[in-house]
């Protein structure tokens, strides 16, 4: 049974296909540098922001820190990797409600 539209993920990322093969709602994800892009996914309500390595090195270069987990990142609480060490890795994060790093 799926779940009603008012309670889908909400997720910023550069392409819509994370979200809908996750029927959730998808946002477009803004050409600014990490904080902005933090603030702008809690302003509209995003629960989780998908990065990929295929595509933000070259549309998105001021978030490749996205692409190393091990760093922090204010705001964002690393929820899981897909297809790690390869090119086509995917790195889901969660949009968590204040910039306290996750513990």
């Amino acid at each position: 049974m799926k779940a009603p539209p008012t309670s889908r993920a909400n997720a910023d990322a550069r392409s819509p296909i994370t979200c809908r093969t996750s029927d959730g709602r998808f946002e477009v994800l803004p050409y600014a540098d990490l904080p902005e892009v933090v603030s702008f996914a809690r302003h509209v309500g995003a629960e989780y922001l998908v990065v990929d390595r295929a595509e933000i090195p070259s549309l998105r270069p001021q978030l490749t820190n996205l692409l190393v987990p091990s760093r922090p990142h204010p705001g964002l609480e690393l929820v899981n990797i897909m297809h790690e060490r390869t090119r086509h890795a995917v790195f889901l994060y969660r949009v968590t409600p204040t910039d306290t790093p996750a513990r």
